[in-house]
């Protein structure tokens, strides 16, 4: 396959975890009942992409010692996880895909250089952002998100969810794509893009947006600025280590002003209700989980919701934490590889800096919004979406940077199919 035809899958591959099929094909979440309901084109669309998904990671050069990554062996533990699940059917077809979503990741990183990789994740997410506003503005109902509480945005309007499944993920995704373009565009194409980043956020309303936008941008500056100084990695990550929990702890400190601006309740709409359900779920079966995706289908899950006076009378479809909903799912084992994958993509995003100062601050700016993004809601570890597929990314893209002798400057890495790492025309 050419790279012109990867390079096109590989574009239909992100536009797909974005969820703008899903928007476009499904009913509109945000209504409520009958909105989950399956739809036979999507399902066909998705295994077409799937299947050629399969050519993609087959065509690639494996090594034994390629498939002992905490990457992989997570994926490993979802599939596995189905002999002891509560569905073991669930946990084996949604365990498949996550496990596909990691592999297309690694060949992804492998064929594209770091720059590469940036400018065709803020290409895409930037198109849907302001593709998504128009269709919003024009009166599409499958771009609005109803609230139920019937607050409005910032324009006094009904919220944006846009071209993504929900308008908190909407507003992740306006972030990475804002981070991204000051990483690699210039001049006009940078402003126009953060304004139709700003404006998705505006009109989306998210609290998470608003905050992920200041850290994203904070971690930008200060990954890129340590970066020209020539700062070790060692020594960033201590001091900056050390000036992150501060302020951590200074947050904290004034929890409930901070809840007050942004308009939330001491429960942040129910999530604390939800964390301490889903630690109590865990507690029962510490080690190994529940099996991926698969509790809320057991009987234990039915009966605490049933208890739960805050609870009740919402869906639940997860626990709104990351590290909370991977511990139910996959127990002790599985949080150890998510924080394994973490770190390790935190260190080596700032490898990638020394051969590209834009793209390896872009990469630690999008594992630093996850992280901090993955507090509040369930942004990784997720198959088929967005969130877990470009930390996956940036895991194997570090890891082919720390692995490589001699890397070129600006991005043009050498390593496996380097004729491949071109910079593709957007």
């Amino acid at each position: 396959m050419s790279w012109k035809a990867r390079r096109a899958f590989y574009l239909l591959y992100i536009t797909f975890l974005l969820g703008a099929p899903s928007v476009m094909l499904l009913p509109n979440a945000s209504l409520g009942s009958g909105a989950s309901s399956s739809n036979q084109v999507f399902s066909i669309a998705w295994a077409s992409v799937h299947l050629v998904s399969v050519v993609i990671i087959l065509s690639g050069k494996w090594r034994f010692s390629d498939l002992i990554t905490a990457p992989i062996l997570f994926g490993l533990l979802t599939i596995v996880s189905s002999t002891w699940s509560s569905d073991p059917l669930a946990s084996l077809l949604y365990g498949g895909m996550l496990t596909g979503n990691i592999l297309v990741a690694r060949q992804f990183a492998l064929e594209t250089s770091p720059r590469d990789i940036v400018r065709l994740v803020t290409f895409i997410i930037i198109a849907l952002c302001g593709l998504g506003i128009l269709l919003y503005y024009l009166g599409l109902d499958q771009t609005i998100w109803y609230d139920t509480r019937s607050r409005v945005n910032f324009f006094g309007g009904e919220f944006l969810r846009g071209l993504f499944p929900h308008r908190i993920t909407g507003a992740i995704y306006a972030v990475i794509g804002a981070v991204g373009a000051m990483a690699v565009m210039t001049g006009a194409r940078r402003i126009v893009s953060l304004v139709i980043a700003s404006w998705f956020l505006l009109l989306s309303a998210a609290a998470t947006g608003y905050v992920l936008i200041v850290v994203g941008f904070l971690a930008y500056a200060v990954a890129r600025r340590s970066v020209r100084k020539k700062t070790s990695y060692q020594t960033f990550f201590v001091t900056r280590g050390i000036l992150g929990v501060a302020g951590a702890v200074a947050v904290l400190s004034l929890w409930e002003t901070v809840l007050g601006a942004l308009g939330r309740d001491g429960t942040l709409t129910a999530r604390t209700l939800l964390w301490e359900w889903g630690l109590e779920a865990w507690r029962v079966k510490p080690l190994f989980g529940w099996g991926y995706n698969a509790y809320f289908e057991s009987d234990h899950a039915a009966y605490a919701h049933a208890l739960s006076e805050g609870l009740r009378y919402y869906d639940v479809p997860h626990f709104h934490q990351s590290f909370i909903q991977t511990a139910v799912d996959l127990g002790l084992a599985g949080v150890l590889l998510v924080v394994i994958v973490l770190t390790k993509a935190l260190i080596d995003s700032y490898r990638v800096g020394v051969i590209d100062a834009g793209a390896g601050s872009a990469f630690f700016s999008y594992t630093v919004v996850l992280i901090v993004a993955a507090f509040s809601g369930y942004v990784f570890a997720e198959y088929n979406y967005f969130c877990t597929f470009v930390l996956f990314v940036i895991f194997y893209a570090g890891q082919r940077a720390a692995r490589s002798p001699d890397p070129k400057i600006g991005g043009q890495m050498r390593g496996p199919r380097s004729h491949l790492v071109t910079r593709p025309r957007l």
